[in-house]
């Protein structure tokens, strides 16, 4: 038999192994809801290497949703500040 051969079983024993719990979700959703502590978090369990391929990814989504939002908000304060500035003149 050759050794190099991938079974079923293999394959649910490392998808069992990359599973979430719900109780670990939450703890990860309210550290990486933290302002400072969460932003290093989300980059640590995003870009360090993590094993849990699923927690990575949600990190990285993370952060590309909160680069938008942060850009979303630059742009709603130049735009209300012109607009501020337009009227004092």
């Amino acid at each position: 038999m050759d050794t190099n051969t991938i079974t079923s079983a293999d394959l649910q024993h490392t998808s069992g192994q990359n599973q979430i719990t719900p109780l670990k979700w939450a703890l990860y959703i309210f550290v990486g809801s933290l302002p400072l502590i969460g932003l290093i978090m989300l980059i640590v369990w995003g870009f360090g290497g993590d094993v849990n391929r699923t927690r990575g990814n949600w990190a990285k989504g993370m952060l590309i949703l909160y680069a938008i939002f942060i850009a979303f908000y630059i742009l709603i304060f130049i735009i209300f500040g012109l607009t501020m500035f337009s009227l004092n003149l």
